[in-house]
């Protein structure tokens, strides 16, 4: 197993962040890994109540693959950051890696998650062994009708791949 090679999906709604996501997952599982899908509002909510936060945290350190969808989507209570930071930092120093989906550009995450030295310290670990990718594109969900949702603008602060999922017209 490669160990570290976590990943940033980040782009527009419906151009295929989270579909990726689970297909990764789905091929650790069919060789023989643990995978956990999980939204970070689901994270964040759980972890930021519990009594034992080690205790709590096991399910998410023990899989070898761990999604986290939507990152940024909803807003987050101020602990956010906290346990969110005790997720990856965990992973990261057993080398698991972890998946985030994010419409949100990077430089943004720190005012989603309350803490801004906290979510560069999160964007560090997760893109030391791993990669940032901007998906761009019309929504998969509304192909075909004539909507006007190109107002999406990704930010260029940090150095991205891009992959286009728009269809080349042939000529």
């Amino acid at each position: 197993m490669i160990l570290h090679r976590s990943l940033i999906l980040a782009g527009p709604p419906g151009t295929g962040k989270t579909h990726l996501c689970i297909a990764i997952a789905y091929k650790a599982i069919q060789n023989g890994f643990m995978a956990r899908f999980t939204t970070a509002a689901a994270l964040i909510n759980e972890l930021s109540v519990v009594p034992d936060l080690n205790a709590a945290l096991k399910p998410y350190l023990q899989p070898h693959v761990l999604v986290i969808d939507e990152m940024g989507y909803l807003g987050y209570g101020p602990a956010a950051a906290d346990v969110l930071f005790q997720v990856v930092d965990q992973r990261y120093l057993k080398g698991k890696p972890i998946l985030f989906t994010t419409n949100k550009p990077l430089n943004q995450w720190g005012r989603v998650l309350h803490d801004e030295e906290l979510a560069r310290a999160i964007i560090d670990r997760t893109l030391h062994y791993g990669e940032y990718l901007m998906l761009s594109g019309p929504s998969f969900r509304l192909k075909g009708r004539k909507l006007d949702l190109d107002g999406y603008k990704p930010s260029t602060s940090l150095e991205a791949s891009m992959i286009s999922t728009q269809v080349p017209k042939s000529t």
